[in-house]
């Protein structure tokens, strides 16, 4: 679950914040 979680987490930052090298 805690996995689940952690995934959600980072496509929620990348929706927010959009990762950019």
């Amino acid at each position: 679950m805690d996995d689940f979680n952690s995934r959600i987490k980072k496509q929620r930052d990348i929706k927010e914040k959009p990762y950019v090298p």
